[in-house]
């Protein structure tokens, strides 16, 4: 039963009691107790986070600190750079101001993170990325969502290489991929925006402004292929560099192209360690320790006459304009040493876009220069592989003369034409094939000497593939590859720069039919050889194996390597090492025989006959030559064949070959002039009329004699 308590002003519902009084307040002494507790609690809290940082986990959180506070660093050793053979300076480090960024000195925070590359995207006129449609500005807001997604552990995105074009985006992820280390944003920057950027260091942290070289080329196009130029490693390259051991890191730029290639060991030197103190901005406040100094790269002194080499460019690009042609290569070589003095392939390019190597800046001139049909970036004279013509007949008449198929009083019947019978009905003379001499109306009865001073192709082609109507053997295609190689050609000359092309040329006769088989499906005929013979057909030789083989036949019979190194030098002037002639072997050809084909080569450049008589060769020194003019098919794509001239003649390169002077050879010199460069129809130009004035010009200027005026091409002489 439930009490009711009507007068009760606490009672509210049936049955409810009063509510109890409240506790009593702690007295002031329980109340100060509880708080000296809960002061004691935090203390002892404090004490054991104290005792874990300085005692258990110190060495981790000092690690920490030294990482932030203290950043190992390599010194780049100063490159070596180039002279030429008198002492000339042809590259110097050019100081410049470089811009890097170092990610783990950005600001944590997103929007101040943001803010600073905004800024340095600003001062750079940096795109907000190098993909289409990034060329614009970047706003804050598309900054700091790239930076999460680039820079996210899960990110799965790459950045370009290094010479794909480059924005705050592709800039960014690499930093973020590699936090201490710093990434270079923009070079070669100008002085007054580096010192502004320095300035406002506090509004940039993690931005830092670096003296960088970047390499200065003196000496002007003429030189750029054979200096080259430098870049960074390839990322196909950049583990087995970096596994040499020898001090590369992904960053380095190396030596791509050209001496810079060739000289690479030498040029970059050793660098040297230090250990920097950063302040909060990332920049270096002072040097911790002892530093490992680095050690200079060794300078080399080339065997390169720049003097000579200016003139020989100038005289290059004056025949070159009288032959419309837009590509040519003049070299010139000591026979003696192998020693290059002088080597010019048109066009050429300015080097000094590259002077801080290929990269984001300057990967659109690499492209241009790339896709240009003239292929500036070619150095022609040992890249480019092309069909020699006549000037290797001095080769098909020492192999003749050496085995004793023809000697100097062997006479051969030119009539202008040959007519090769056909194998399987040869007494069919519809079915001959004819061979022509350039001299259509032929050079009649001819000896070896006579043949190579007027370039008699029919005495050649009997020579080397025989004329079965005649009984006459011939040296036979195993033979006649045995001398072309044993001459150089079908292998590098191991002059040692990059690119170099090994042309073509069999090991013998077999590998030629199996060659044709392959390619062709036809079996090789007496034909192909008659072209060979004459530096046609299935043959195919880089300037500078040609001018080897003349120099072979200049010197006596020694192969020499070409070089181009005349001296290593370190950076006190010391010599490391010095030029050594290097033989690669002597061929099998007898002074005497030698002797014969080197007396063509004097009567080529005697009138009437000779083929070199009228090119104004200097007259004041005796020397030996030979002209060359080679057919190459230039393919018409609308007509499905090779296109020919208004008279029906394949177009033609222009060669020529000499040797100077002729009693003791110093000079060895080749010109060649691509015919494939001339615009318009195809057109046929001969070696006497378009190569040899070069020639005789350059050696002029060599033996420092006048150089005549020259407006029109020389008369044409023959081949």
């Amino acid at each position: 039963m439930y009490d009711f308590i009507p007068d009760d002003p606490t009672t509210q519902h049936w049955g409810q009691r009063p509510a109890p009084p409240p506790p009593p307040p702690p007295s002031p002494r329980a109340r100060f107790i509880l708080l000296q507790a809960a002061v004691f609690a935090v203390f002892a809290l404090l004490l054991v986070q104290l005792w874990r940082l300085q005692i258990v986990e110190s060495a981790t959180y000092r690690q920490q600190a030294d990482v932030n506070r203290l950043r190992p660093r390599t010194v780049d050793a100063v490159r070596g750079i180039f002279y030429d053979r008198n002492g000339e300076i042809l590259v110097r480090n050019q100081p410049s101001f470089s811009v890097f960024i170092t990610y783990a000195d950005l600001p944590d925070d997103e929007k101040q993170q943001a803010e600073v590359l905004m800024r340095l995207a600003e001062r750079l006129d940096l795109p907000a990325s190098g993909e289409p449609g990034g060329e614009g500005q970047p706003s804050a807001d598309w900054v700091a969502a790239t930076a999460a997604d680039v820079c996210s552990i899960t990110s799965k995105y790459v950045p370009p290489g290094p010479t794909a074009p480059h924005g705050i985006k592709e800039y960014l992820a690499e930093a973020c991929r590699a936090p201490y280390t710093p990434i270079r944003v923009k070079s070669n920057v100008a002085r007054d925006l580096a010192f502004t950027i320095e300035q406002d260091r506090l509004n940039l942290p993690g931005v830092t402004v670096q003296v960088t070289p970047i390499r200065q080329y003196l000496a002007g196009d003429s030189v750029a292929h054979l200096l080259g130029f430098m870049g960074n490693i390839p990322a196909e390259q950049r583990d087995q560099y970096v596994r040499t051991g020898a001090d590369y890191e992904p960053n380095d730029k190396i030596g791509l192209a050209g001496s810079e290639y060739a000289f690479e060991k030498a040029l970059r030197g050793a660098k040297g360690r230090k250990i920097i103190e950063v302040d909060a901005a990332g920049r270096e406040v002072k040097t911790v320790g002892e530093p490992t100094t680095p050690i200079a790269g060794h300078n080399i002194v080339l065997t390169l006459d720049l003097a000579m080499q200016k003139q020989v460019e100038d005289i290059l690009k004056q025949g070159l304009a009288r032959a419309r042609a837009t590509r040519g290569i003049a070299i010139v070589m000591n026979p003696q040493t192998g020693e290059i003095l002088s080597m010019v392939s048109i066009p050429g390019f300015d080097n000094n876009v590259f002077g801080d190597g290929i990269n984001a800046e300057n990967v659109k001139e690499y492209v241009k220069l790339s896709e240009n049909s003239d292929r500036p970036l070619m150095n022609r004279a040992i890249e480019a592989i092309y069909p020699t013509g006549s000037v290797f007949k001095i080769v098909s008449a020492a192999a003749s003369l050496q085995e004793g198929v023809v000697s100097t009083e062997t006479q051969v019947e030119c009539s202008g034409i040959l007519y090769l019978p056909n194998r399987f009905f040869p007494d069919d003379k519809s079915k001959a094939t004819p061979f022509y001499c350039w001299k259509k109306p032929g050079h009649g009865r001819i000896n070896v000497i006579d043949a190579i001073a007027q370039s008699c192709d029919v005495f050649f082609y009997v020579a080397t593939g025989g004329f079965e109507p005649t009984k006459f053997a011939g040296l036979g295609l195993d033979r006649f590859t045995k001398y072309a190689r044993a001459f150089g050609f079908g292998q590098p000359t191991a002059i040692g720069l990059p690119g170099e092309a090994k042309g073509l040329m069999a090991q013998d006769g077999d590998t030629w039919d199996r060659f044709k088989r392959l390619n062709y499906a036809e079996s090789w005929y007496v034909g192909d050889t008659y072209n060979m013979a004459i530096g046609q057909g299935f043959f195919n030789a880089t300037p500078l194996q040609m001018l080897n083989a003349t120099a072979v036949v200049a010197n006596g019979g020694t192969l020499y390597r070409p070089q181009i190194m005349y001296q290593e030098v370190t950076a006190d002037g010391q010599v490391v090492r010095g030029f050594q002639p290097e033989a690669i072997r002597q061929v099998p050809v007898s002074a005497e025989n030698l002797g014969y084909v080197r007396e063509g080569m004097r009567r080529a450049t005697v009138p009437p006959l000779g083929t070199a008589s009228g090119a104004g060769l200097p007259g004041e020194i005796t020397m030996g030559a030979k002209t060359g003019t080679a057919e190459f098919c230039l393919w018409d794509e609308q007509a499905q064949k090779c296109g020919l001239d208004k008279d029906g003649n394949l177009p033609t390169h222009a060669w020529f070959t000499a040797f100077a002077p002729f009693e003791n050879p110093q000079y060895a010199l080749l010109v060649m002039v691509d015919g494939s460069s001339i615009p318009g129809p195809p057109t046929v130009i001969q070696g006497s009329e378009a190569a040899a004035p070069i020639a005789a010009d350059i050696l002029r200027a060599i033996f420092k004699l006048p150089i005549p005026e020259r407006k029109t091409p020389a008369a044409r002489g023959g081949d």
